[in-house]
């Protein structure tokens, strides 16, 4: 019967190694491979080395039990490190879209996509200048502007078509006065 080291070393060494793997997933992230691959390449590895415990521990089932469970253990952290790596280059590049949008010049809003009103869920700080309303007091609103047929025909036209698209839209301002809005709706679809 074959004895098969399950020692902390070999753990711990493994372990050291899926550290190293937090830069390999960096990386595998940013240039856009996905975790799907990294899934399947674990799943062949431990098969592999399933296949390779049993063999050595000539048909011993205590024996291949025993470094299996090693061997599960450092396979599943390492899956979560790298899983973990993936969501937090997610949240990075996310984070860093979420300031250029906030920060910008332009006037950025969000509305749902349901009838009758359309209401904004989010408007960044130039759009909430624009409309001389801080953007918590927007949230909900429908898009302020004056209904006019020709401008919103254009809106529906490109929202249906799912492309981008220039109009220009008037609303009231607080004061009586007319403001034109040049908009250029870009229709994103959720996901969910």
């Amino acid at each position: 019967m074959a004895v098969i080291s399950t020692a902390s070393r070999p753990v711990i060494t493994a372990w050291l190694m899926s550290l190293a793997k937090l830069r390999v997933g960096m990386t595998h992230a940013r240039i856009g491979l996905t975790p799907k691959w990294y899934v399947g390449a674990f799943r062949k590895y431990l098969s592999d080395m399933l296949q390779a415990i049993w063999t050595a521990a000539e048909g011993d089932f205590d024996t291949f039990q025993q470094a299996a469970n090693a061997l599960i253990k450092v396979v599943m952290l390492d899956l979560g490190l790298t899983t973990d790596t993936y969501i937090h280059a997610d949240k990075r590049a996310i984070a860093l879209r979420d300031r250029a949008i906030e920060s910008s010049v332009n006037g950025v809003f969000i509305a749902a996509a349901t009838p009758p009103h359309y209401p904004l869920t989010y408007v960044n700080a130039a759009f909430s200048r624009i409309l001389e309303q801080p953007q918590e007091a927007v949230i909900g609103q429908s898009c302020p502007c004056i209904r006019d047929d020709n401008s919103f025909d254009v809106i529906r036209t490109v929202i249906a078509e799912g492309r981008d698209g220039y109009t220009m839209l008037s609303r009231q301002r607080p004061d009586g006065s007319l403001q034109w809005l040049e908009l250029f709706p870009a229709p994103v679809h959720d996901e969910a």
